[in-house]
């Protein structure tokens, strides 16, 4: 397993671990990796969309980051519980909303 799999897969578990926490569990894996290289393999994740931080200040702790479907499916949630339409939607726009029902 490569050590950007191990990561990810020790992250998809949790509620978002710190990189301190992600460094003991790998070491603890038998994962051989530096202290100071951890933070490429995490930013190199993070710049890919696989994980992002789910807090602003430190530590930071880090998360899976979700699917574009997951996205998608989150604001369809989000609009259709609590935004309405201002006014009328035309045609065009009823069948993209059904099309996005449809692949969700």
């Amino acid at each position: 397993m490569t050590t950007t799999k191990a990561i990810i897969s020790l992250l998809e578990g949790t509620d978002g671990l710190t990189a301190e926490e992600i460094y003991a569990q790998l070491i603890s894996k038998d994962i051989s990796i530096k202290k100071e290289n951890l933070w490429s393999y995490l930013s190199t994740l993070k710049k890919n969309h696989k994980i992002w931080k789910l807090n602003d200040k430190k530590p930071y702790k880090y998360g899976v980051a979700m699917t574009k479907l997951e996205l998608l499916r989150a604001l369809y949630n989000l609009m259709s519980s609590k935004m309405d339409f201002k006014e009328q939607a035309n045609p065009d726009d009823i069948k993209l909303i059904k099309q996005i029902v449809e692949l969700i």
